[in-house]
């Protein structure tokens, strides 16, 4: 497998991405089309900032549509609540929540930008703490 940076789509090494759901999910789709490429997935050094960037925003993305989604889900379900009918209640649950289903899937599909593998760790050197000396009184 050749690796191809994320986000310069150059064929680049550097830190390797985790294949979640969508990943497979994508690369099973461009199979049956016949269109995949078998790449690896990879974030090189010089793009590390910007995935960093594209990565967080990814995250709000989802926190804001998760955050709207129940929101909806309330405006759905509290009427049913005031009509006091269980059949009602059940049934605007069940809505709702195939709704946020949907929605955060679609928008999870469009923006997805996938974790790293693992974390590049920066060598920062320390400070040395002092001890303390213990001060017995006799």
């Amino acid at each position: 497998m050749v690796e191809v940076c994320l986000i310069c789509e150059k064929n680049k090494s550097g830190t390797k991405l985790k294949e979640g759901f969508i990943i497979n999910n994508i690369r099973k789709i461009k199979k049956i089309f016949g269109i995949a490429k078998g790449n690896k997935l990879v974030v090189c050094d010089s793009c590390m900032e910007e995935y960093k960037k594209r990565r967080q925003n990814f995250e709000k993305t989802i926190l804001l549509w998760s955050i709207l989604g129940g929101i909806l889900a309330l405006f759905i379900i509290i009427p049913s609540v005031l009509m006091y009918n269980i059949y009602e209640i059940l049934r605007s649950i069940i809505t709702a929540i195939i709704l946020i289903g949907v929605l955060l899937i679609l928008v999870g599909m469009v923006r997805y930008i996938p974790k790293l593998e693992t974390i590049p760790i920066k060598k920062t050197i320390l400070p040395k703490k002092k001890s303390k000396k213990s001060t017995k009184r006799r």
